[in-house]
């Protein structure tokens, strides 16, 4: 997990002063992966389910439960062959 979602998983700002790389993360993630805190309210994290952007005076936090996408993909090499034999072979007829 990188530091920059750990932080958003545990931030307790405004998203206005949070940093543009924390910021910039969040929008790449999208809004509905986000709590956000109901303050005066009832002091409590809650969904945002209407709105579609991050509004700069609201407290948002990274869900617990989101997991980072993998950045590779492993395959294994016989899986790609046969593959490849396969469109070969469609290829050639």
């Amino acid at each position: 997990m990188t530091n920059v979602i750990q932080q958003l998983k545990a931030n307790e700002r405004p998203f206005g002063l949070m940093s543009e790389e924390m910021q910039a993360e969040a929008k790449d993630i999208s809004i509905v992966k986000f709590d956000y805190y109901t303050g005066q309210n009832s002091g409590a994290w809650d969904v945002d389910d209407k709105d579609d952007f991050f509004r700069h005076y609201r407290t948002y936090r990274l869900r617990p439960d989101y997991a980072e996408k993998p950045e590779k993909v492993e395959i294994e090499r016989e899986l790609i062959e046969a593959i490849v034999e396969t469109l070969q072979k469609e290829l050639n007829r």
